[in-house]
């Protein structure tokens, strides 16, 4: 039995049907479904009764619900206490960003007494970090399409979002690409492509300056080719709590960001 498990029953029970709890946990309902059902294979009993309207609690899913809401709450508590007597750590969540990566470790070199607890992730988990104390901030990147449910979401979570910049979604690709030479490509021309996309990896963003310059030799023939549509903009900010105070030198880390974005 897992945490997520009962964090995915927990907010099941209290959004009323597993659609909406997909919504407030930014996945699809598929995903919930089926990690609820590998919680009652593991419990041998059923938790939730499923209807068109939503879900309903069992006798036995009643009994489970008010301690999984305990669990998590405690251990909520437990990482607030943790996060509170490591005033010296600093802690991040982010979606893939070599940006972020290399100005992460930037403010690190000239804070040689600042510990770093940083993950990269998927936007789902990123969330599910700041909502269990984790981490202080996420930086996301969330499209034009998306940014509407987005909003209702982190409402949802009683989270806030910071934008910070607004951007071209593009393509990137390699010499031996056949669209390496074209000034633009459309939503049309993706569809058949093969892509790579950051799903369950967890890399720390702790890079030393020598593995920067590599990737920079590395990448320096890899080609950004815009997509055309309207569509396609992307932002990029930072997610935290609305009940959380940030620490000094977390602050002091996103006002470097803010500058360096303008």
């Amino acid at each position: 039995m897992e945490l997520r498990e009962l964090q995915f029953f927990v907010v099941s029970v209290d959004a009323g049907s597993l659609s909406q709890a997909a919504q407030i946990l930014y996945t699809t309902q598929p995903h919930v479904s089926k990690t609820i059902k590998k919680l009652e294979r593991t419990l041998g009993y059923q938790l939730l009764e499923r209807s068109k309207k939503g879900v309903e609690l069992t006798k036995e899913g009643e009994k489970v619900y008010d301690q999984a809401r305990k669990m998590l709450s405690s251990m909520e508590e437990i990482q607030r206490i943790q996060m509170e007597t490591q005033e010296s750590t600093i802690r991040i969540a982010s979606m893939p960003s070599s940006l972020l990566s290399e100005e992460f470790a930037t403010f690190l070199a000239e804070h040689p007494k600042l510990h770093a607890v940083c993950y990269e992730e998927t936007l789902e988990k990123i969330i599910h970090h700041i909502c269990h104390r984790q981490v202080e901030v996420g930086f996301v990147f969330i499209s034009k399409m998306q940014r509407q449910a987005f909003e209702r979401m982190i409402q949802k979570r009683k989270m806030t979002f910071t934008p910070l910049k607004e951007k071209d979604m593009a393509l990137y690709v390699g010499p031996n690409h056949p669209y390496y030479e074209k000034e633009y490509v459309t939503k049309e021309e993706l569809r058949n492509l093969r892509y790579v996309q950051h799903e369950e990896d967890q890399i720390s963003l702790l890079h030393t300056s020598g593995h920067l310059q590599k990737e920079k030799e590395r990448d320096s023939l890899i080609r950004m080719i815009p997509i055309r549509k309207s569509h396609t903009k992307v932002c990029f900010g930072y997610l935290h709590r609305a009940d959380c105070v940030l620490r000094a030198h977390t602050e002091e880390y996103l006002k470097q960001l803010e500058e360096k974005l303008k």
